[in-house]
């Protein structure tokens, strides 16, 4: 009877052993900013959006958040409420220098003649 007992206790209750379970967290990748999708002549956004989710090369009118943005200049003013538009165009990338050896010489550098 005591090895019949002791054989429950060692495989437990209906034979299944219960194994503790390693915790996986699927970390998610920080998502791209989702940009909206603005009209050549013009989008009114109610509510505003941030300036984070206009496309690049937008108008937009700035007022902390973004009510109206359009992707041609026009004549410059929003529509709701006649403030200048903001532009941020991007950044061109920075032109290489040749090196000093093959640049032309400067002004002040020329020749002089003899």
């Amino acid at each position: 009877m005591r090895v019949l007992i002791a054989t429950m206790l060692l495989i437990g209750c209906g034979g299944n052993s219960v194994q503790p379970q390693s915790a996986t967290v699927a970390v998610a990748a920080p998502e791209a900013p989702a940009f909206v999708q603005v009209s050549k002549e013009g989008t009114s956004f109610n509510p505003p959006i941030e300036k984070a989710e206009l496309p690049d090369g937008a108008y937009y009118c700035d007022m902390g958040t973004v009510h109206y943005a359009r992707m041609e200049k026009g004549d410059g003013k929003c529509p709701a409420c006649g403030m200048d538009l903001s532009h941020d165009s991007p950044e061109p990338a920075p032109e290489a220098k040749p090196p000093a050896s093959e640049a032309p010489p400067t002004k002040d550098e020329a020749p002089k003649e003899q």
